[in-house]
């Protein structure tokens, strides 16, 4: 895996003028300046969001955003190959390799290559993937983007959440795997048709893949829907005591940042000052703009969310990893297939 430009060390810069180190050491005071412009009532006062939307700065998705990240960035470059090659293979093409076998335990040797490759090669994808949107946000950061860091930290929150429901089931799956030869040289093991239906959805998921003409129809296959990004971010969450509502309005957050709307409009106010009184004609606002780097309150709660969408998908990414990967190399280290996920020789290139 290549380094990238970014590396994850406390002189980090979150905007052109401020490093991670001085963000964590001004943002908690900034956020209490804030949180005390609330009137009693519970009207908004100088800022765009309630005070529900403030992420805990305790919380390690903040504290510890370097170490989850480098962590992350250190098992790909253990476990993920440099170079692998995805074998995409109609039904016919698989079922005319089949007939041309000439055994038992051949057959289901081709069959654990050819889907053990498939799972993998998505996995390396996505990771890949993953590690390269959190460059993107950082160096958007590093650049005073506020909405280009959203958008590229909502895609990796959002391909992080769906790897995390993939790597449970599929890892699942593998732990039930048949692994003795013997049984092997006896008899096909057909495969559980959910765990191919899981890796075919999550690989080939798209609006607008192009695939094969159905032979019945002539019309062109398209690739299976992606279902809600909310649904896989469920599912992703459910067990983060304590976080889970502050995940939910996090990606809320970098929705309202990545779409057409005040708050994406606003990211870059650096200043609010209130004129006027009940006397004079009333209230009033100016909203000073600046791209200086400087923070303001606004910028500091854009950029805790950010950081904390960065983290929580490099977390996820790593620990559902293992999920698949553990069984993974139990699989394919007892049929032959390499002691590693990273040595892994299937069907595919490696």
């Amino acid at each position: 895996m290549n380094s990238g430009e970014i590396h994850f060390h406390p002189g980090l810069m979150i905007s052109s003028s401020v490093s991670f180190a001085k963000f964590c050491d001004i943002a908690p005071q900034m956020m209490r300046e804030y949180v005390s412009s609330v009137s009693i009532d519970g009207t908004q006062c100088q800022t765009l969001y309630p005070v529900k939307y403030i992420l805990p700065f305790h919380s390690s998705y903040i504290n510890d955003f370097i170490k989850i990240n480098s962590e992350f960035r250190a098992y790909n470059l253990k476990k993920m190959p440099s170079n692998y090659s995805l074998l995409v293979m109609p039904d016919k093409t698989f079922s005319n390799l089949v007939k041309s076998l000439n055994s038992s335990m051949e057959i289901n040797f081709l069959q654990y290559k050819y889907h053990l490759g498939q799972c993998r090669a998505y996995h390396v994808m996505v990771a890949r993937k993953v590690e390269k949107l959190i460059l993107s946000s950082l160096h958007c950061l590093r650049c005073d983007d506020i909405p280009g860091a959203a958008a590229t930290a909502r895609s990796a929150i959002e391909n992080a959440a769906r790897f995390c429901v993939f790597a449970n089931k599929a890892g699942q799956y593998l732990t039930e795997f048949p692994t003795s030869k013997r049984i092997l040289a006896k008899t096909i093991v057909g495969l559980d048709k959910e765990f191919e239906k899981l890796h075919q959805e999550h690989l080939y998921a798209s609006n607008s893949f192009v695939g094969d003409v159905d032979d019945e129809t002539k019309e062109t296959i398209t690739g299976i829907r992606h279902i809600n990004a909310l649904h896989d971010l469920d599912k992703a969450i459910k067990k983060q005591a304590g976080m889970k509502e502050h995940l939910k309005k996090n990606y809320a957050v970098l929705c309202d940042l990545t779409h057409p709307n005040v708050s994406s409009n606003f990211s870059e106010a650096a200043q609010v000052l209130r004129f006027g009184s009940e006397e004079d004609f009333g209230e009033y606002d100016v909203v000073n703009f600046t791209n200086e780097g400087e923070l303001s309150h606004q910028q500091v709660i854009y950029i805790s969310h950010i950081i904390t969408a960065l983290s929580f998908s490099a977390g996820t990414m790593h620990l559902s990893s293992e999920l698949l990967v553990r069984p993974f190399e139990r699989v394919s280290s007892k049929l032959g297939f390499g002691n590693t996920y990273k040595s892994f020789s299937g069907l595919m290139d490696t």
